[in-house]
């Protein structure tokens, strides 16, 4: 009978060997197109958790008392990716978008919350922290900027300043996992066997997100970052469809309240992609 130990080694290289493209997609920086301004100020950075990154040396969460939530954007989602996501849960283009719909809705009470949070954890409690209406009701007889905005200032107010940050997040890429293929895996009675699927149907997100001085239309930060579950010997979160990439959303939602109230300075840990916990 084989030692545990030779069991494990067995697994460490089968993981390293059918694992090829999930580490390629890894290494390779995603899509900047659309959606940022800017693309070309993007760049890699040690002391924020995202592959690209770019912000103005004056945004602080001082300047602000109020931070609205856009809408997660499903726009610069390609349908005809439904079919790396093709599954019993996801049979159609159709059933891919309302999946990937969801997860945006998902992702946006996300957001919410973790900024809600964040500054309770920050004692800036006067924040108010609120998502953008679903529909909104433009009076064109009304100006909408009656004068001309001011830049930001360069430097911390004492006091806190009375601008809105506005949040908006995209959602450019989305890969769902299979179920049971997982499950199928997990079954086999060696242990982390299942994590061999990850190699060849690896769940994973794209996200593109950025923050806008609502009153000067200014936009002070911008990022994209790719991400995948983190491995684990069991990962419950892979039995059910959207799940793992339910904690995806969760984790990039908690890293950029962080980035949002973090200190001039302070760097932001970025997660480990190893995990002891089954969810």
């Amino acid at each position: 009978m084989r030692s545990p130990r030779f069991l494990l080694i067995i697994i460490l290289h089968l993981l390293a060997v059918f694992s090829g493209c999930t580490v390629r997609a890894a290494l390779q920086d995603p899509d900047t197109s659309s959606f940022i301004s800017k693309p070309e100020r993007l760049e890699r950075s040690s002391d924020v958790p995202f592959d690209l990154f770019w912000s103005a040396p004056e945004i602080s969460s001082l300047l602000f008392d109020t931070v609205v939530i856009d809408q997660v954007s499903i726009d610069n989602i390609d349908s005809s990716d439904w079919f790396y996501s093709a599954s019993a849960f996801i049979r159609s283009e159709e059933s891919y978008i309302e999946r990937v719909f969801d997860l945006s809705a998902y992702l946006e009470s996300s957001l919410a919350e973790n900024f809600k949070n964040e500054g309770k954890a920050q004692q800036r409690q006067s924040i108010q922290v609120r998502k953008q209406a679903p529909q909104v009701y433009y009076n064109m007889s009304v100006e909408l900027f009656p004068e001309t905005p001011s830049p930001l200032p360069l430097f911390d107010p004492i006091e806190e300043g009375g601008r809105t940050l506005l949040v908006k997040v995209s959602l450019s890429e989305v890969i769902f996992g299979d179920p049971l293929l997982y499950a199928g895996l997990f079954a086999v009675p060696v242990p982390g066997i299942a994590n061999i699927s990850t190699g060849f149907r690896a769940s994973s997100l794209v996200f593109k997100a950025k923050f806008i001085d609502q009153e000067s239309g200014t936009v002070i930060a911008e990022l994209v970052d790719r991400r995948f579950p983190q491995l684990k010997l069991v990962d419950l979160n892979r039995l059910f469809v959207g799940f793992d990439l339910k904690e995806l959303a969760d984790s990039f939602a908690e890293d950029l309240a962080a980035l949002f109230f973090r200190s001039r300075g302070e760097a932001i840990r970025r997660r480990s992609p190893v995990s002891l916990l089954p969810w």
